[in-house]
């Protein structure tokens, strides 16, 4: 699962490595926009499901997800809300990715 989904360049990677991916983000245009341009691309493959997800407020059932991504999304988070958002990635996978967060 890649939440806060933007350009989805891990959930790229993934896929192109074998992986089944969900991806989520918190707005409809977002993931439509997503879908668009990998269905125009020869290169990109699109995503095995695309979901609107609130990465504050994700309400998976434990370990759902081998693991979560999160790339280029916790600079928009208070400090508290970031600790909310790394407790719900630990209930919803078994292992979770965090791009560095510089401020």
């Amino acid at each position: 699962m890649e939440a806060g989904y933007s350009t989805g360049i891990m959930s790229i990677y993934l896929q192109k490595l074998g992986c089944t991916v969900t991806v989520g983000d918190i707005g409809q245009k977002v993931l439509n926009l997503a879908k668009k341009i990998t269905i125009s691309s020869s290169i990109i493959y699109p995503c095995n499901k695309y979901e609107i997800v609130d990465i504050l407020n994700m309400k998976y059932k434990s370990k759902k997800f081998d693991a979560t991504v999160i790339n280029r999304a916790l600079e928009h988070f208070r400090d508290y809300d970031i600790i909310e958002i790394l407790k719900q990635q630990m209930i919803a996978a078994d292992y979770y990715c965090l791009e560095p967060i510089f401020k």
